[in-house]
């Protein structure tokens, strides 16, 4: 915390603010992430096109996990 305060954020309310925003954005990027290769999935069910061979769906899969 006090490292944020000398990077200029005067308040706690900033930091707040500042993370939640940075939360947000997180959470839209990888909400969109899953919806475009979903998308992705159903326009391409002919060709039998393997997502995870790809790496779209594992690479939301392997984000979220910290296991070497």
């Amino acid at each position: 915390m006090r490292s944020l305060k000398n990077l200029g954020f005067k308040s706690r309310k900033t930091v707040t603010m500042a993370t939640w925003l940075l939360a947000t954005l997180a959470q839209s990027v990888v909400t969109s992430h899953a919806v475009w290769s979903k998308s992705l999935s159903k326009l391409l069910p002919a060709a039998n096109v393997n997502l995870e061979f790809i790496g779209i769906s594992g690479f939301i899969n392997g984000s979220s996990r910290r296991n070497p």
